[in-house]
């Protein structure tokens, strides 16, 4: 996987790949966790991509 700079756009990116299935969903996954587990979580300017990374990451968990 190339690594994407985390951004709101990258992110809306990868899920418009893994909706339209180029991407694979596990890849976007791995994004959402890795950007979770290397931002601070006292960085309030990406609050809103926080949020939504750890939304994918926590369905994911549910789905398996």
């Amino acid at each position: 996987m190339n690594r994407h700079e985390f951004s709101s756009q990258n992110l809306h990116i990868l899920i418009t790949l893994a909706v339209n299935q180029e991407l694979s969903h596990k890849t976007l996954v791995d994004w959402c966790s890795l950007y979770i587990h290397e931002t601070d979580e006292g960085d309030n300017q990406n609050l809103l991509l926080n949020d939504k990374a750890i939304d994918i990451d926590a369905q994911w968990e549910l789905f398996l």
